[in-house]
């Protein structure tokens, strides 16, 4: 088995988002949005 991605949802994309980086000590980029669905997302490489 391989780890294609996780999700991770929230109602708040930069509160998620510094929540993660805080969490892992990581950086996250701006990833893209999906006008259709009204969703948009932050991006992690495993």
């Amino acid at each position: 088995m391989s780890l294609d991605h996780l999700v991770v949802g929230s109602a708040n994309l930069n509160a998620a988002q510094s929540y993660i980086e805080e969490s892992l000590g990581v950086s996250m980029q701006t990833g893209g949005t999906h006008a259709v669905f009204q969703t948009h997302n932050a991006l992690l490489g495993l």
